[in-house]
């Protein structure tokens, strides 16, 4: 019997660890990682690696989070790699699943690139899946922008993205 109850407060307090940062319906989860994928654009496709921060705000499963992104993207021709740098917000719901917590969002940023593009805003949609045991999150990455060229024509490019992320997430 003592067993069984050493064994049931064990779970009890691991599971306590695991939601600390979800308290009384109410979420704060940072989370940090690492994004990989293709950009399509008008003219090309190119290889995309990012790097990202959110922190997950949120309560009774609504969920809003600030974000920054920036990404590189490498075409097979050197001069045409660019940086892209983006922040704005995204907000979403989370699914209770039984070991983990699916999270359909959308959102909007201000994007911004180093060179060929003009600043512009992009719109992204998203699924991340955060597991409760481990604090590491997947997830899939959709971003459309339509970025004005930095010249003196300026036609606009439609540029679309899909990304694998992997994260950690507090």
């Amino acid at each position: 019997m003592k067993k069984h109850l050493l064994s049931l407060l064990c779970v009890a307090g691991l599971s306590l660890n695991v939601q600390a940062a979800s308290i009384a319906g109410f979420e704060i989860s940072p989370e940090i990682g690492f994004a990989a994928g293709q950009t399509k654009i008008d003219s090309a496709n190119l290889k995309d690696y990012s790097a990202f921060g959110r922190i997950w705000l949120g309560a009774f499963d609504f969920v809003v989070a600030p974000q920054v992104k920036w990404d590189f993207n490498s075409h097979s021709n050197s001069d045409n790699d660019f940086r892209n740098l983006q922040y704005g917000i995204s907000a979403g719901y989370n699914i209770g699943l039984i070991i983990a917590r699916l999270t359909p969002y959308i959102g909007v940023n201000h994007s911004s690139f180093n060179k060929i593009y003009k600043d512009t805003i992009a719109y992204n949609a998203g699924l991340k899946l955060k597991f409760d045991l481990i604090p590491i999150s997947l997830g899939l990455l959709y971003t459309y922008q339509k970025p004005e060229l930095d010249t003196p024509l300026g036609n606009k490019e439609k540029m679309q993205t899909i990304q694998a992320l992997i994260a950690l997430h507090f």
